[in-house]
């Protein structure tokens, strides 16, 4: 069954006179959030209709992808065919953006929560999700493996007014299934 993200929140970003909030996940594709039918509707079978639906439900998206390799320009081309004027596809890339990034304290390969302002154009927070149990699990072939956390809401409240703080994009990675979309969608009614 599909997720009815109507009740949960609208595609639209947060705009005011001071900022821009964009808020979305770290993909739309990945395995076990199209494998388990808890988001897109049973007709999204291919990928531009899992596209089109999700541009529909979030202002912006991760393309986690192009961490590893950068798309051919005609992938991306019928990417921005598919989507909505104005939606906004984050390429990801290291160093282009001051990051705030949400995950488990206490490891060797974490880093630490700093949420500042260290360019006036952007700033991104990622939600990693705060699963220590799984964040350094070992034979994770898969990310969802590592990032398997559901955000209560009062974690995300806890969240909003550093959000406020900064003009930027919410990502959440926390990828098991539709983890992400469904605490998207909350943290933006949250933000509105």
């Amino acid at each position: 069954m599909a997720l009815g993200l109507a009740a949960l929140g609208e595609r639209t970003p947060l705009h005011n006179e001071m900022m821009t909030i964009l808020v979305g996940t770290a993909s739309w594709t990945d395995k076990t959030l199209v494998d388990s039918g808890l988001f897109y509707p049973p007709e999204a079978k291919s990928a531009e209709a899992r596209l089109r639906y999700y541009a529909s439900r979030f202002p912006m998206v991760e393309v986690d992808s192009s961490y590893y390799a950068i798309p051919a320009p005609s992938t991306a081309q019928l990417w921005v065919e598919r989507a909505p004027p104005g939606f906004v596809f984050n390429i990801k890339a290291l160093g282009v953006a001051h990051v705030v990034v949400d995950e488990p304290q206490g490891f060797s390969n974490c880093v630490p929560p700093v949420w500042a302002i260290t360019s006036p154009k952007l700033a991104v927070v990622r939600l990693h999700g705060r699963n220590a149990e799984t964040w350094n699990v070992k034979g994770a072939t898969v990310a969802p493996d590592r990032f398997n956390y559901d955000y209560p809401e009062r974690e995300l409240q806890q969240l909003v007014p550093g959000i406020f703080d900064l003009e930027l994009q919410v990502i959440f990675n926390n990828n098991y299934q539709d983890q992400g979309q469904r605490n998207a969608a909350t943290l933006m009614n949250m933000l509105h």
